[in-house]
């Protein structure tokens, strides 16, 4: 096994690591691994990690969601982990232990593609809608959207769960909201509610207890509307992700099988439509133009501030990638919201070639994500930098229980 990444600094790792077998260490020195970790699918530095898991409501567990799905993971170690995930006494076959490892894992990266939804749900224009609305979005109005109304809307303790926007669509129903995207499928005989809370330090992480919830119950509209912390503490109403195997939440005649496989087609119809969304803003016709309005918008109103820079950013990003490190970044300015024009009228301009790349790249199979940094919009500063010297004597210093790393 190579050494660790160029990507860790040892003094770095090291923190990850005590942080992840202390109960009251600081999550965010694990956080600031993730991303280089997932980019580069990392399976020794998820695997020193992950062995350092003590229980299954640790305080670190979106990461370990993510780790989880990391590829390349030995197949006793990833057997191990999801034990200790989701149960000791649960005797799993080894597909079913994968599918559960890469369902946590996907689910634990929507835990952290929050920033990606971000401008979509800002007010613009005349009538203060948002992008969402313009592109058929109901917004939804709760006593429980504000914590505090006296407080800026950029402190984070002004809202509680904040604004909701939902899509209903062939029975599904799909809501973004501030600390929470939700699932729905209302099926009358499998249906599924999957709640995946907001992971970021700065909103969204205190806001729910676990950082995955679902139901197997039959939820009707009004009450999916009305969920409040009442609900989402409930375990007969809600179930933890990590203890799906044991917590029945009404579903007694469901086997484990199902239980996954309803989960697997909520988190694919949540990319399914997350990625019609991306596809719809930037390629069809009417969209795309109140796209550029709010673009245009945005621009006036921080070059009318005389700031340097640009409002926001344009990129692509992975189908099911948090937004970090995104492709073909191009800045929010004149020449971009012209590029945009002409893409819509189809004119074969200078201005159209130079965002061509990021066409293509979107036409087969990525994401179009607007982020207010062109590295990417990260919960901590991740950290990238290149000290793997004498990582291996790290790692042997703390016990690491891997011997092939």
């Amino acid at each position: 096994m190579p050494l660790l990444s160029r990507y860790f600094n040892s003094d770095d790792f090291t923190k990850a690591i005590k942080a992840a077998q202390n109960p009251d260490g600081d999550p965010a020195a694990i956080t600031a691994l993730l991303p280089a970790i997932l980019e580069e699918q990392n399976a020794a530095a998820a695997t020193a990690l992950l062995a350092r898991l003590i229980d299954n409501n640790a305080h670190w567990m979106p990461e370990a969601f993510a780790l989880l799905g990391v590829g390349g993971l030995r197949a006793n170690r990833k057997r191990g982990v999801v034990r200790q995930v989701f149960g000791y006494g649960c005797a799993l076959d080894d597909t079913t232990i994968d599918r559960m490892a890469d369902l946590s894992g996907k689910l634990g990266r929507i835990g952290f593609s929050f920033p990606a939804w971000r401008f979509l749900s800002a007010r613009f224009g005349e009538e203060e809608r948002t992008l969402l609305e313009h592109f058929g979005w109901k917004r939804l109005w709760r006593g429980n959207d504000i914590r505090d109304i006296f407080l800026p809307k950029n402190d984070p303790q002004h809202d509680e769960f904040g604004a909701g926007f939902v899509r209903k669509t062939d029975g599904w129903r799909v809501e973004y909201r501030r600390a929470y995207v939700a699932i729905s499928h209302m099926d009358t005989e499998n249906p599924v509610h999957l709640v995946v809370r907001n992971s970021a330090y700065h909103f969204g992480r205190d806001r729910i207890e676990h950082p995955v919830l679902v139901s197997f119950l039959p939820l009707d509209v009004d009450q999916l509307e009305k969920m409040d912390q009442t609900e989402f503490s409930d375990p007969d109403v809600f179930i933890p992700w990590q203890d799906i195997l044991y917590n029945v939440n009404g579903a007694k005649t469901m086997d484990l099988q199902e239980k996954i496989a309803c989960v697997e087609r909520a988190v694919s119809f949540l990319e399914l439509e997350d990625y019609d969304l991306s596809l719809g803003m930037m390629m069809d016709g009417e969209k795309s133009r109140i796209l550029i309005d709010f673009l245009q918008e945005k621009l006036d109103q921080y070059t009318g501030k005389a700031r340097s820079g640009a409002p926001l950013y344009l990129g692509i990003l992975g189908s099911d990638f948090p937004p970090w490190r995104p492709q073909n970044v191009l800045p929010v300015d004149r020449a971009l919201i012209q590029a945009l024009k002409d893409h819509r009228r189809g004119r074969q301009t200078f201005s159209r070639k130079k965002i061509a790349s990021f066409f293509d790249a979107l036409c087969h199979g990525g994401k179009a994500v607007f982020l207010s940094s062109p590295e990417g919009d990260y919960p901590v500063k991740p950290k990238l930098k290149l000290h793997h010297a004498g990582a291996r004597q790290t790692l042997a210093g703390l016990g690491n229980p891997d011997p092939e790393i």
